[in-house]
């Protein structure tokens, strides 16, 4: 079991730096990409520290930060 604390937060309070939980991995967030506003609200695009990977989501959504 791994010993690290988790909790959850919306991506529009996503930083770089910051490590989350996404596809089943620990993946750390290097910059924001983009920011786009469409109908349903506003989609976030980050780099992460995988190669030729981007991490996108709705603003209001959840995802899991490690600390």
């Amino acid at each position: 079991m791994s010993n690290f604390s988790k909790r959850k937060t919306t991506f529009q309070r996503l930083k770089p730096g910051m490590s989350v939980f996404w596809a089943e991995k620990i993946v750390k967030i290097t910059r924001l990409r983009k920011v786009e506003i469409t109908e349903n609200g506003l989609i976030y695009q980050f780099e992460i520290d995988r190669a030729d990977k981007i991490l996108t989501g709705l603003g209001s959504k959840k995802i899991t930060v490690i600390k």
